[in-house]
């Protein structure tokens, strides 16, 4: 999915006004430097970056635990529907109990394939690579 059709989807369901970034592999500004360079104060909580599965050095697919008090957004790329929140915990399959959310989740493949899966970030020095940023 392009950055158009993204902002298609998202346009009618997001209520107020976003921003929507694309990052390619070379991105060295952090959420807060993307945020700020857009003439806009940072606010902790506001910004969703997209979930990628990234491999460790021996080429394992390594999972991210998403802590149970970050927001989700999903999105069905057939569909076009935007779920939030417990719905789209639920739709993806993560974990959503203080015990099972400390493993790291790893998306079944149908739904890396269906989805399009957002976390909220909390931190402003995460550096979004190779992926697309919402910023509510």
């Amino acid at each position: 999915m392009d950055k158009k059709e993204l902002k298609a989807i998202l346009d009618p369901v997001i209520p107020g006004n976003y921003l929507l970034f694309e990052f390619d592999q070379d991105n060295e500004l952090s959420v807060k430097q993307i945020v700020e360079n857009e003439g806009l104060d940072f606010k902790y909580g506001r910004a969703y970056y997209q979930f990628k599965l990234h491999k460790n050095k021996k080429g394992v697919v390594k999972g991210e635990v998403i802590s149970l008090s970050k927001k989700i957004i999903g999105i069905d790329k057939e569909t076009k529907k935007v779920f939030w929140d417990e719905e789209a915990r639920a739709i993806i399959r993560t974990p959503d109990t203080l015990e099972t959310a400390k493993n790291p989740y790893i998306p079944p493949d149908n739904i890396r394939e269906n989805y399009l899966i957002f976390i909220q970030s909390k931190s402003w020095k995460r550096v979004p690579k190779n992926c697309f940023l919402i910023y509510l």
